[in-house]
């Protein structure tokens, strides 16, 4: 059973097609710089994302997404708010761009 960090980790190792252990090795060899962060999540999202665009071997081709737009726009506002983002007209304009940009 994984631990609720572990779990956290996996979430964005997948997300960024890194390997889990790779991912666990990654937080572990990088937790001070991870504890700067405003959050441990941020800390963790961003060590993962930069091993990510700095490694050739992973393919940065993008994906479609087959979520829906309502599912879409429930992830934009959740990393808001893992990013800090809370001014509401700013996340209002977010999502008005979102909408905008996809046709929706």
């Amino acid at each position: 059973m994984l631990t609720e960090e572990e779990i956290m980790i996996k979430k964005y190792a997948d997300m960024y097609f890194v390997d889990f252990d790779v991912a666990k090795a990654l937080v572990k060899n990088n937790i001070e710089e991870i504890n700067k962060n405003d959050s441990f999540e941020l800390g963790i999202i961003e060590t993962i994302k930069d091993y990510h665009w700095n490694n050739p071997n992973i393919d940065k081709t993008p994906i479609i997404s087959n979520l829906t737009p309502e599912e879409k726009e429930r992830k934009i506002l959740e990393f808001a708010n893992i990013y800090g983002v809370y001014d509401k007209d700013l996340l209002l304009n977010i999502l008005a761009v979102h909408r905008f940009e996809t046709g929706n």
